[in-house]
């Protein structure tokens, strides 16, 4: 199940297991598409491996599907500042900090 395979690449992202994991959260993703939390964890390896642009994607998804987790917008304005754009990624740390509260 999606869930069960999400938690798998978790555990190999924090072993180190990069390819893996990301090939396990791609399989999460093929069974369920929308899972804002797993595209969150794919953006975030992605962005750990300097794929900026690819990372975005992933976290425009997942606050596609759930633009309420604190998370994403927090990740998401990481990847932004990265890129250069800092007035967007001001806009989600904001938001990020308004949905902590």
């Amino acid at each position: 199940n999606a869930g069960t395979l999400d938690n798998l690449g978790i555990a190999l992202h924090a072993c180190g297991e990069l390819t893996k994991a990301k090939e396990t959260y791609e399989q999460a993703l093929s069974i369920a598409p929308t899972s804002a939390k797993t595209r969150t964890n794919l953006g975030t390896l992605l962005k750990q491996q300097g794929l900026i642009a690819q990372s975005m994607e992933q976290f425009i998804a997942a606050l596609t599907a759930d633009p309420t987790l604190a998370e994403v917008h927090l990740n998401f304005a990481t990847a932004l500042q990265m890129n250069g754009d800092i007035e967007r990624a001001e806009a989600h740390y904001q938001q990020a900090s308004e949905l902590q509260r």
